[in-house]
């Protein structure tokens, strides 16, 4: 059965309807989150990781808005933060670790930044609506590809990866892994929507085609298979919706399909990584793994500071670069970065945070919220998958942002009624769930 949040109100909300702009700062928020880069790419391997001069002040405006909607908004939001607790202990010890911070600006100014990443988590979920969000999000991937796939066209120099990857799409990304990240995170907010809807439309096979094309060009190989897994657990949870006989045979099917698949890669995995394009060293990984536990003396307990270990000009990441043999911008494992900034207490805040999400996730499907619980599982799987060889974590960017949104989604059961959005625009459930009660002020 259809899902009664996204009809037309019956009667009038006490809500201030949503204007255009504040759809525009959404959308550039995401863009921010996803790393693009206002501008055009360096074409010199040594500064091709470098944003624009551009995407300080737009970030900047998009923090000060931020501030300024959680203020209006503040009767809202501010029922929502207990909610949010394990993400507020995170961020305490990113601020705290600027005491004995290699970089003590650098960690701060991070900081800042997953700040602003959780009030747009609250944002999102107490006035805008998940829904609305992810289909904004939808269509922001959409712009993503296509100005992508532009770029390739009219810049191709700033548009193509570098080195040996140099018939690799990155777009309007500093990397073309980047890219294929955008569009693993734009089908996980698709997956929402869908499972709200409880249907697949047209318009869903278009986005899912589209991300599939962009992440071939791209040549990610690890978004390829969060791809696939999202895609794979989306129909799971549609079937699991129908509960029809066919749908039971259904998912014994997809099932015995992918115990099979697992069987495979444990048999021969040099085949597999064969097939994927890479060897038994995850295309160098390994060996830069080595070299950061070396270069960081162990296993810090407190680490080098939020954002504040691969900086150029210290020791430790020369010695890793001599390493390698090239600069590497990260670990490419999310676990390792985590470690060196915030040490040993932040990978444990991590973990209680995940252990805290199954709970959640778990109790929102015992609730007959299939929806939030199943979105919250898919979305941790793909953030533990994807740190294993890249990294995401603890930086502030769209994989925790959508971690944080999932979180607050199982923890505010949204109530069936519409956030009134100018241009026609609804949202999928009423401003602040649970914690709505009264105008938004």
């Amino acid at each position: 059965m259809p899902s009664a949040a996204i009809a037309r109100p019956a009667s009038r909300t006490p809500f201030r309807p949503i204007g255009l702009w504040q759809l525009t700062i959404v959308g550039v928020a995401i863009l921010v989150l996803l790393g693009a880069n206002f501008g055009t790419n360096s074409d010199m391997e040594d500064i091709a990781t470098k944003s624009s001069m551009l995407n300080t002040p737009i970030q900047a405006a998009v923090l000060g808005t931020l501030v300024w909607l959680a203020v209006h908004y503040r009767g809202l939001q501010t029922r929502a933060l207990p909610a949010l607790v394990p993400f507020l202990v995170l961020l305490a010890l990113a601020a705290g670790s600027s005491l004995w911070s290699q970089a003590p600006d650098a960690s701060l100014r991070r900081s800042l930044s997953l700040m602003s990443l959780l009030a747009l988590a609250v944002y999102a979920q107490t006035v805008l609506g998940t829904v609305a969000f992810c289909r904004v999000h939808v269509l922001v991937t959409w712009i993503a590809a296509g100005a992508s796939l532009a770029a390739a066209v009219v810049v191709p120099h700033s548009a193509f990866d570098l080195g040996e990857y140099a018939t690799a799409i990155r777009g309007i990304f500093t990397q073309k892994n980047t890219l294929g990240d955008a569009m693993v995170v734009g089908t996980l907010a698709l997956m929402y929507v869908v499972l709200k809807r409880r249907r697949v439309v047209g318009s869903d096979i278009a986005t899912l085609v589209m991300a599939a094309a962009v992440i071939r060009l791209a040549q990610s190989t690890t978004a390829l298979l969060l791809f696939l897994m999202i895609v794979t657990s989306t129909v799971y949870a549609l079937l699991w919706m129908r509960g029809t006989a066919a749908s039971i045979y259904g998912i014994i099917l997809l099932t015995v399909l992918i115990l099979s698949l697992a069987l495979v890669m444990t048999m021969d995995p040099k085949a597999v990584y064969g097939a994927l394009g890479k060897n038994e060293t995850l295309t160098g990984r390994v060996q830069i793994w080595r070299a950061v536990v070396q270069a960081g003396q162990g296993w810090p307990l407190l680490g080098y500071g939020y954002s504040a270990f691969w900086l150029p000009d210290t020791h430790m990441v020369g010695d890793i670069w001599y390493e390698i043999g090239w600069k590497s911008p990260s670990a490419h494992s999310g676990y390792l970065d985590t470690i060196m900034q915030i040490g040993v207490l932040g990978l444990g805040i991590l973990g209680w945070i995940a252990a805290l999400t199954v709970v959640r996730a778990v109790k929102a499907i015992g609730r007959d919220r299939l929806a939030e619980g199943w979105w919250a599982l898919t979305i941790l799987a793909t953030i533990l998958f994807y740190n294993y060889d890249e990294s995401s974590l603890p930086q502030p960017d769209i994989h925790l942002f959508q971690w944080a949104l999932a979180f607050l989604a199982c923890a505010c059961p949204p109530m069936l009624h519409t956030v009134p959005i100018r241009l026609g625009f609804r949202a999928g459930d009423r401003p602040g769930g649970q914690f709505g009660r009264g105008p938004a002020r």
